[in-house]
């Protein structure tokens, strides 16, 4: 039976997990253990750094996902942000509507084309903190 082909990111670079013998991507994983409700709003923020004189090279490559995913359903809020003063440091801002959006997100084309250009330009693996909204 064949499978589709995904990505995960690991240690900055991105792999197929499938090859690895997991049905479900790393990240969703997580991100499932971690959450009450799927089906509710989480944020989750990642940490990149790059090699040096590789942030406008990110900037680049994030630009069109960027684009696209702020269009994707499900999707509160998507920002690519470098750090003030240190142009090797970013963080991406995500706020999805619930697991299965975030699911959706990450199969598609803007983002299976972004991950594997990620290894090349990350100096170190990604951090991803989760958060979930306070009394609303």
């Amino acid at each position: 039976m064949l499978r589709k082909m995904m990505w995960a990111v690991v240690a900055g670079v991105a792999f197929p997990w499938v090859a690895w013998g997991q049905d479900e991507n790393p990240l969703i994983a997580q991100v499932r253990a971690a959450v009450t409700d799927a089906s509710k709003p989480f944020v989750m923020v990642i940490r990149i750094e790059v090699r040096p004189g590789k942030g406008p090279e990110l900037e680049r490559a994030f630009a069109p996902a960027v684009a696209a995913t702020r269009r994707e359903k499900g999707c509160l809020a998507y920002d690519l942000a470098r750090a003030a003063g240190s142009p090797e440091s970013y963080i991406l801002y995500e706020r999805w509507a619930s697991l299965d959006d975030l699911k959706a997100h990450l199969e598609t084309p803007h983002i299976t084309e972004l991950l594997p250009k990620l290894g090349e330009i990350t100096a170190e693996p990604v951090q991803m903190d989760l958060y979930l909204p306070a009394a609303e």
